[in-house]
């Protein structure tokens, strides 16, 4: 459980001037919905604390780096297999490049990423 708090705190932290889009509401909303759907279906600490962090990456100044030093590899790897690579690629190519890697994606990111729609 340790873990899925300091993903928490991390992650309202990083988003913490953000709103999501066409609402007032908080952007860690998201975040945290996504975290609780994983922690729901019994997944592991580490998917539920990914699903935490799974926006960091694309939209914040979060690394991989620092996602990685912070909460080990596993999860680093999960966040960055959710994370669109380039946001100045169209809506279009962005959304084709999730499906294509998704295809062959671990089952835990597949999770996340189901989670997160």
């Amino acid at each position: 459980m340790e873990l899925i708090l300091k993903a928490m705190d991390y992650a309202n932290q990083a988003h913490r001037n953000q709103v999501r889009k066409g609402s007032k509401l908080p952007y860690i909303v998201h975040p945290f919905a996504v975290g609780l759907i994983l922690k729901d279906q019994n997944c592991s600490e580490e998917m539920v604390a990914a699903g935490i962090l799974h926006d960091t990456i694309e939209d914040t100044d979060v690394t991989y780096e620092d996602i990685k030093t912070h909460f080990g590899e596993t999860v680093a790897f999960y966040v960055i297999s959710v994370t669109e690579p380039d946001k100045t690629k169209s809506w279009d190519e962005r959304k084709q490049h999730t499906i294509d890697k998704l295809k062959t994606a671990p089952i835990e990111v597949k999770l996340i990423k189901a989670a997160d729609k």
